[in-house]
C-alpha cells in the first residue's frame, strides 16, 4: 500500500495545484487567519479523507473475506486515518464549529468500524508486517521526529505523553523508511531521532501527499 500521509485524498484534491492550495489553507487554519468558509472546507477535507479510507476498508472486507490478511491491514489503515483526523482537529482551536465537525465524524466512524469487526472470538487473522514510518512535529520547539513502529498510533501517543503535549502528525508511511530518512536529513539532526527543518522535510512530506493524491 502507498503511504498514509493524506489517506486517499478525494478526487477534488488530485491535482498538484489543488493540493498546494489546501496545504496553504490548512496553514491559515493553524495560525487562525483562515476565513470561516476556508476552515469549514479544510474540516470537510479531513473528514472526507477519513471516510474514504473506511470505504476502502469495507471494499477489502467485502471482496477478500473477513478472514483475509488484508482485512487486518484495512482495519489498521482506518485506525491510522482516524488518528490523523483526531490530530488534525487540534488545528481548529480557533474554529470550534469546524472542530466539532471533525470530532463528531470521529465518533461516528467508531460505529461504522464496528460493522467490519464481526470476527468470531475463536478466529484469528494472519499476521502481517505492520512496520510504519512516522514523522511528527513538536508544536513548541518545531523539532521533527522521524521514527518507526509496528503501532505508530500507540507510539505517537506515548511520545506525546512524554513531551507533555500533542505532537503534530505530519506523515505515516507504510514500511520501514527510518534509516533512509535519517540518512537523507542527517545534516539537520539535532539529537537522536529529532531534526530541525530547513524546509526540506516539509517538502518531502508534501511530495508524499502529492504522490498519494495522484
Amino acid at each position: 500500500m502507498k503511504n498514509l500521509t493524506s489517506f486517499n485524498s478525494s478526487p477534488m484534491e488530485t491535482s498538484v495545484a489543488n493540493v498546494n492550495r489546501m496545504v496553504s489553507k490548512i496553514d491559515s487554519v493553524k495560525n487562525g487567519s483562515a476565513s470561516h468558509e476556508d476552515a469549514c472546507e479544510c474540516a470537510m477535507y479531513f473528514v472526507g479523507n477519513m471516510m474514504s479510507v473506511f470505504n476502502l476498508s469495507a471494499t477489502i472486507a467485502a471482496n477478500d473475506g473477513f478472514y483475509s490478511k488484508d482485512l487486518e491491514v484495512a482495519l489498521q489503515l482506518f485506525d491510522d486515518a482516524r488518528s490523523f483526523a483526531r490530530a488534525s482537529a487540534t488545528f481548529f482551536d480557533s474554529y470550534p464549529f469546524c472542530k466539532k465537525i471533525i470530532c463528531d465524524a470521529i465518533v461516528t466512524s467508531g460505529y461504522a468500524e464496528s460493522g467490519l469487526i464481526v470476527l468470531p472470538a475463536n478466529k484469528t487473522i494472519g499476521s502481517v508486517d505492520r512496520t510504519k514510518t512516522y514523522i511528527v512535529k513538536h508544536p513548541s520547539s518545531s523539532l521533527i521526529k522521524i521514527g518507526k513502529s509496528a503501532n505508530p498510533v500507540s507510539r505517537i501517543k506515548s511520545l506525546s505523553t512524554g513531551a507533555g503535549c500533542d505532537l503534530d502528525v505530519l506523515s505515516i508511511i507504510d514500511g520501514d523508511m527510518e534509516s533512509a530518512l535519517h540518512n537523507k536529513f542527517s545534516s539537520l539532526r539535532v539529537f537522536g531521532e529529532w531534526f530541525k527543518d530547513d524546509g526540506s522535510i516539509f517538502e518531502f512530506v508534501k511530495n508524499q501527499m502529492l504522490e498519494v493524491s495522484q
